[in-house]
């Protein structure tokens, strides 16, 4: 079983390969093959373990680490009418360097955004930048 809470670092993968994740593959394969009728809530944990680790091989630029937290029960916050679920974690600044901010429809703006609350909280030494990957939606 992976751990949570401990820096991790992203695989990258090309979703189209069969080789993703060998350990994932074989855990998978082995609850295929056995005789239960809890395959479905077996794979669900599988999925809910390696899936956070595994991101599309064209983000590899970005080196990501994360913080996986299990079992937390979301908090909600309320932004532009939208509810944004999300898990607050103590997380000491001295460990940030940068923040990539990846591609959405407001990136440039989640950057400006960023970089107020920096200054704010006298954290103007971390760089904020937006991801080279450009949105999906975009051409």
């Amino acid at each position: 079983m992976l751990r949570s809470e401990a820096p991790q670092s992203c695989q990258y993968v090309n979703p189209d390969s069969f080789s993703i994740g060998d350990q994932a593959l074989e855990r998978t394969l082995k609850n295929l093959k056995e005789e239960s009728d809890f395959k479905d809530v077996v794979q669900n944990i599988i999925n809910g373990e390696y899936a956070p680790l595994f991101k599309h091989y064209k983000y590899e630029a970005e080196k990501e680490w994360r913080i996986i937290q299990r079992g937390e029960v979301p908090k909600y916050q309320l932004n532009s009418n939208i509810l944004i679920p999300h898990i607050e974690l103590k997380v000491a600044i001295a460990c940030l360097k940068r923040i990539i901010v990846g591609p959405c429809q407001s990136s440039k703006e989640t950057v400006r955004n960023i970089q107020k609350y920096m200054l704010n909280k006298g954290l103007a030494d971390i760089d904020v930048e937006l991801s080279q990957i450009p949105y999906r939606n975009r051409l």
